[in-house]
């Protein structure tokens, strides 16, 4: 079985862009569609210290994995996630846990405000 199959769901990934504004000169952030319907699976994690900020901050982490090579950056929102209503921040670099350039794995944390569909 490929990895690839195992990446059964579908996700949008979301990033913010900086410029600054002529007239007031403060910084602007616009966010922008990075990559729409991108194949991913998303793992909730469940290790003692996840379910223990949990309770303590009502903050979720979870793992999202993708097909090498798909630009996912710590700050991009993961959104549209198949099963999830609301949008996940990436909070770490993207990895290949298996050395084979299978997949990639990024840590992200469901945040209740993020929806953007």
């Amino acid at each position: 079985m490929s990895v690839s199959s195992l990446l059964n769901k579908t996700c949008k990934v979301v990033r913010s862009t900086a410029s600054i504004d002529s007239a007031t000169g403060e910084n602007l952030y616009t966010w922008a569609n990075v990559a729409s319907g991108v194949a991913c699976a998303i793992q909730i994690s469940n290790s003692y210290q996840a379910q223990q900020q949990m309770a303590q901050t009502g903050v979720q982490e979870l793992q999202a994995y993708f097909n090498t090579g798909q630009d996912v950056r710590v700050g991009d929102i993961l959104s549209a996630m198949t099963g999830y209503s609301v949008g996940a921040e990436v909070t770490s670099k993207s990895t290949d846990d298996a050395g084979r350039t299978a997949y990639v794995r990024v840590t992200a944390v469901l945040k209740d405000g993020l929806k953007y569909q």
